[in-house]
C-alpha cells in the first residue's frame, strides 16, 4: 500500500514506469483531492493506472469536530 501525491505518479506515468507501482504495491491510496487531480491531467494519467489493474482507493480528510 502507498499513499501517494499527484506529482510521483505523473512523473512514472510520463517515464512509463507506472508498472513499478504494481511490482511493489497491490494497492494505492490517493487524497481525493489527488484524485481530481489525476482526472484533469490530460496525459491520461488515471487510465494509466487503472490499465495496470492496481486497485486505487481515497484516503477520506477527517475534519476535526467542532467543539460546541
Amino acid at each position: 500500500m502507498i499513499i501517494s501525491d499527484t506529482g510521483p505518479l505523473v512523473v512514472l506515468f510520463k517515464t512509463d514506469m507506472l508498472f513499478l507501482l504494481k511490482e511493489i504495491y497491490q494497492e494505492v491510496l490517493v487524497p481525493e483531492a489527488v484524485k481530481t487531480e489525476l482526472i484533469r491531467k490530460p496525459e491520461g494519467v488515471i487510465q494509466g493506472i487503472l490499465t495496470l489493474g492496481l486497485e486505487v482507493h481515497l484516503v477520506c480528510s477527517l475534519k476535526p469536530k467542532r467543539k460546541v
